[in-house]
């Protein structure tokens, strides 16, 4: 928060001084860096720096990223430093600004958990995960920048809760990434906390819902099964009777590469705006509720909330599959059969490199075709990169994230007749053993 600008007295810096010093005595003792695993547990009595006279503003939190090694576990903290963090006197109940000293906490969080995130990823040494906290560092002080501006100082209200809401999603998504629990029917979309899930099994129609509701807003996102809805807007009718509820636009607009159909309406009673965006996908249809008081802040919550709507990638969804359903026999499973995936079954094998790769049978899925395999001695930690030789031609998946691989392989591209693919991986370097120049690997024939 930005202060009037004063002169002070030399009566009034000598009792400032004085008050100082006792403040400092009360402190001294204290720990001065702590470790900051609950940010809302800081009040303005843990802050014993000196306030700055000649600073704008009313108070200044400082927090950093420190890498630690126990044994051989690297992980990152954010480190709360209370000498180095002040607040001026006399405003030690002011609530909304304790609240933006804490989003500033936040944001280093935000970098702390990408930082731990690259670690368990890339497996990162203590030096690589050092250069990589100096690179995020960076990133964390330009967002820290720009939310002091953006907000005046938490000044702007309005600005204020948009920057909460944005900061609080990037940490649930940097929070996502380390549990792949909070990953959602094929989906995922960036919610600013934990959401409350529902399952509701109707008549005529199954679905999903998460949802979270707070500073006026409610975000959600549904998972309607077995239903493709359609995304021509002539074909909508307005579900509501209510006569406050007032549509005012219907769009068609693409969204992760999907076609969607966007409808805002207005509850005219509440002064209220909601937006429904309608995508479908294979067999189900995901359902985008926002509903917000009609302001420009809220209405760029909505939008940022939509816009971060993924779907996973095809790979993901069958890798989940196998390593949940079918991980007891590789060499037996199938998916089950649908419209829009087939089994394929003209498949011979031989599987080289002392059994190092074994596959499972392959099947067709959205014009291409998809063969799970497993490395058998090599750890996925081991592993530098995985890949596909088709015909000669090298594939090469980006993804080493899983028990089960897979690289998909366009229908289109390969040739009639016979096609030779060779799949596998090439480990790592690992105790000065080149063993990265070998491509562990199984040949497979499909007769196209």
């Amino acid at each position: 928060m930005i202060k009037p600008k004063v002169v002070l007295s030399s009566i009034l810096l000598t009792v400032l001084v004085v008050i100082t010093i006792i403040t400092k005595n009360e402190s001294e003792h204290a720990e001065r860096y702590i470790v900051l695993n609950d940010v809302g547990s800081l009040t303005f009595k843990d802050f014993f720096g000196v306030p700055d006279l000649l600073s704008d503003y009313n108070a200044s939190i400082a927090t950093t990223i420190k890498i630690k090694k126990i044994k051989d576990s690297i992980y990152a903290e954010t480190i709360f430093d209370r000498y180095q963090s002040w607040v001026d006197f006399g405003i030690l109940e002011s609530d909304d600004l304790l609240v933006h000293e804490h989003y500033h906490a936040h944001i280093t969080d935000y970098g702390t958990n990408a930082l731990n995130n690259l670690i368990l990823k890339k497996g990162l040494s203590f030096s690589e995960a050092k250069y990589a906290r100096d690179s995020l560092l960076s990133v964390v002080n330009l967002l820290q920048s720009n939310y002091d501006k953006e907000t005046k100082h938490n000044l702007d209200r309005e600005s204020q809760i948009y920057w909460e809401y944005k900061i609080d999603s990037l940490n649930q998504v940097a929070k996502r990434n380390q549990n792949e629990e909070l990953s959602f029917d094929g989906a995922e979309v960036f919610f600013s906390s934990l959401p409350t899930h529902e399952f509701h099994l109707y008549p005529d129609m199954i679905n999903s819902s998460l949802y979270t509701s707070q500073n006026n807003i409610r975000l959600e996102i549904i998972t309607i099964y077995d239903y493709v809805y359609s995304t021509n807007a002539n074909d909508y009718e307005n579900p509501n009777n209510e006569s406050n509820i007032n549509v005012i636009k219907i769009d068609s607009l693409l969204i992760d590469g999907l076609k969607a159909l966007k409808i805002t309406s207005i509850d005219s009673t509440e002064s209220k705006e909601s937006v429904d965006v309608f995508i479908p996908n294979n067999d189900r249809t995901y359902q985008i509720i926002t509903s917000y008081p009609k302001n420009d802040v809220y209405r760029k919550i909505s939008e940022n909330f939509i816009k971060s709507f993924k779907i996973d990638s095809d790979l993901k969804f069958w890798i989940n599959y196998y390593e949940s359903e079918i991980n007891k026999d590789p060499w037996i499973a199938n998916p089950d059969n649908s419209n829009n995936k087939n089994e394929i079954l003209h498949f011979t094998k031989n599987t080289e490199s002392d059994y190092a790769v074994i596959y499972s049978k392959a099947f067709e899925y959205d014009k291409k075709l998809l063969i799970p395999f497993k490395p058998l001695r090599h750890e996925k930690e081991d592993i530098m990169q995985i890949l596909a030789i088709v015909n000669g031609e090298i594939k090469i998946s980006n993804e080493i994230d899983s028990l089960y691989q897979m690289i998909p392989i366009e229908l289109s591209k390969l040739k009639k007749g016979s096609n030779h693919i060779q799949i596998g991986y090439i480990p790592k370097e690992k105790d000065s053993i080149r063993d990265f120049n070998h491509f562990y690997s199984t040949h497979i024939y499909y007769d196209k």
